[in-house]
């Protein structure tokens, strides 16, 4: 016997467009609002529609690979063909060079604060409160040697 009311939407739905939404990292409720569905509606099918859940779970995995795989490749460095023009005595020069894109600190930190927490952690452990900190370090005076006073004085601008 067929359920009363409106015919369900997911019938209609263009799985294709779905897919490419979640695949370039667009949230559930933007897709929502795309679709013209309640979150409710996507809840639904995701639990009454056989693999549509896995389905999903299989594109958000697959962009959140993509977006980590550029995260790694930032944190590491590396180079990217690109075509640039050049103007030299009057001639446009088109040509293709490789790029080097360095490694950037904070995709570096990133990484490291979430791939390996208990070594890179920003936050100081239970432990190491600030008095414990102060109380453990010694504050020593080391005389200067002359010339390294001499080379200190150069830098700061006053030749000696």
């Amino acid at each position: 016997m067929p359920k009363a009311g409106r015919p369900s939407k997911f019938q209609t739905l263009n799985l294709e467009q779905v897919k490419r939404m979640f695949l370039i990292g667009l949230t559930d409720v933007e897709i929502c609002n795309i679709l013209k569905i309640s979150h409710t509606t996507l809840w639904n099918w995701c639990h009454e529609q056989p693999g549509f859940m896995e389905t999903i779970k299989g594109w958000k995995d697959a962009a959140d690979k993509r977006v980590e795989q550029s995260l790694y490749r930032k944190a590491k460095g590396y180079f990217q063909e690109e075509e640039q023009l050049f103007h030299h005595m009057g001639t446009i020069t088109r040509a293709t060079v490789n790029k080097y894109y360095p490694p950037d600190t904070m995709a570096i930190m990133y990484w490291l604060n979430n791939r390996q927490r208990l070594n890179w952690t920003q936050k100081p452990s239970p432990e190491e409160d600030g008095d414990l900190i102060n109380n453990q370090l010694e504050f020593t005076s080391v005389p200067v040697d002359k010339k390294e006073h001499r080379f200190e004085r150069f830098i700061d601008g006053v030749h000696a």
